[in-house]
């Protein structure tokens, strides 16, 4: 009897022991200092730990594999001037965060990969959680099912990617666009994406300013908040194209123009805004388009032009 119990003790822990193996090699930690990566980030090998400033450098590729963690020590840079992969899927999405979310901020940020000639970078099924993406001189990227979280959103400055399915949620800026921010020549393309609950001074949930004239089709900027204006848009000396897009309950106007902004707006509803359309010397064209139950204190609630 104890001889068949001490047996079956031995055959048990045996069995287990491929399942601990694969569990301990699951979880390990992967630090990775200062300086350029490149090659593939596996499953394998997450959580990465980032210690430092970290780049891709040009005519390099890395590869982030589905379901890998990505984890920021401190509050650093993370720059793709080559080509970044990091294509999650549904159920294996790819993590951006942060060890501690007061201190420390996760920044990917494109660099001149349109000046450099690098092929497009793909960010799919993604999450950044605290931190925000940045575009500079970056047109050749796309962005498929994937959320922005918790820091400054997604910037582009003279850079025209394309977002498909994304979400970016909860995001805030003391400046220009809590969500998003286009300035100097930015033209991307945002397709069923979400913009919601994030504020700024100028911009709650887009900022586009010098001549940035982004594309949005059915997009939808709800419960954003604007200090000074533009809840739902701010356009400063830039014209956006909306097409089926839904501008809800929104602090700050849901959409105001400046500086001789001319956005084009069709299939647009604007609705329960903190205001609706404020144009400053600007002249949008707008056709098939509802403008309800906005209200204003200061200035028209529907519409309200000026200069």
């Amino acid at each position: 009897m104890n001889k068949f119990f001490i047996f079956s003790l031995i055959f048990f822990l045996f069995s287990l022991l491929p399942w601990c193996i694969q569990w301990s090699f699951l979880s390990a930690d992967t630090h990775i200092p200062y300086g350029d990566v490149s090659g593939t980030w596996t499953i394998e090998g997450s959580p990465y730990i980032i210690d430092g400033h970290i780049n891709v450098p040009i005519d390099s590729t890395l590869v982030i594999d589905p379901g890998v963690n990505v984890i920021f020590s401190d509050w650093y840079y993370f720059r793709v001037y080559g080509r970044l992969l990091a294509e999650g899927t549904e159920s294996d999405t790819i993590r951006f965060t942060v060890n501690d979310t007061i201190n420390d901020f996760a920044s990917l940020i494109f660099i001149d990969t349109d000046i450099s000639l690098q092929d497009s970078s793909k960010v799919r099924y993604f999450e950044i959680d605290h931190g925000y993406i940045t575009f500079s001189n970056s047109s050749s990227a796309v962005v498929k099912n994937s959320i922005v979280t918790n820091g400054y959103g997604i910037g582009f400055d003279n850079s025209s990617p394309l977002l498909i399915d994304v979400t970016i949620n909860n995001n805030n800026t003391e400046n220009y666009g809590g969500g998003i921010s286009c300035t100097n020549s930015s033209n991307p393309s945002l397709l069923n994406v979400t913009i919601i609950g994030n504020s700024a001074t100028w911009g709650g949930g887009i900022s586009c300013r010098f001549n940035s004239n982004p594309t949005l089709e059915n997009v939808s900027i709800i419960n954003n908040i604007a200090i000074a204006a533009g809840g739902g848009i701010f356009c400063e000396e830039s014209s956006p194209i909306l097409n089926q897009v839904i501008i809800l309950e929104n602090e700050g106007s849901g959409i105001c123009c400046t500086d001789e902004s001319s956005p084009t707006l069709n299939d647009v509803t604007i609705n329960n805004n903190n205001g609706g359309v404020s144009c400053f010397n600007s002249s949008p064209i707008i056709t098939n388009v509802v403008i309800s139950g906005n209200y204003s204190s200061e200035s028209g609630g529907g519409i309200y032009c000026n200069y």
